[in-house]
C-alpha cells in the first residue's frame, strides 16, 4: 500500500522523513442511497406491462422499487514524519485520508444506527 501511494501521490519527502499509514482503511458513508416504491396498476390487456396511455389500466397492482445504492467510501489515513533536528525522534509534519476504494450496496442492508 504505501508503494502505491509513493508512486501515484505527489508526495516529495524532505530529507528523512517517513511516511506512516493507518491500517484497515476506514469506511464513511458518503450517500445513503434511496429505495422509491412506485405503485403501478394495469388492465387485463395489458397484464404483463402497465399502459400509461391506456385509460383503463387501474386493475391489480405490483410495487416497482428503485433503488439508488449506498455508497461508502474507504479512506487510509496517511502521516508524514519529519525528524526533529536533534537526531532522535521526529514530529508530525502532515495528516490526509486518502481514498483507497468505493464501495456501493443496497440500502436496505446498510445499518444506519451509530456506535455510541
Amino acid at each position: 500500500m504505501t508503494d502505491s501511494f509513493l508512486t501515484s501521490a505527489a508526495w516529495a519527502p524532505d530529507e528523512g522523513a517517513t511516511l506512516t499509514l493507518r491500517w484497515p482503511p476506514q469506511a464513511h458513508l458518503d450517500d445513503p442511497g434511496d429505495i422509491t416504491e412506485c405503485t403501478v396498476y394495469w388492465c387485463r390487456e395489458h397484464a404483463s406491462a402497465f399502459d400509461p396511455v391506456c385509460l383503463d389500466c387501474e386493475g391489480p397492482l405490483a410495487r416497482v422499487p428503485e433503488v439508488t445504492p449506498a455508497v461508502w467510501r474507504w479512506v487510509v489515513r496517511v502521516e508524514t514524519w519529519l525528524p526533529t533536528g536533534t537526531g532522535s525522534g521526529s514530529v508530525l509534519d502532515t495528516v490526509q485520508d486518502v481514498h483507497v476504494m468505493t464501495t456501493t450496496m443496497d440500502p436496505r442492508h446498510v445499518d444506519y444506527r451509530r456506535d455510541t
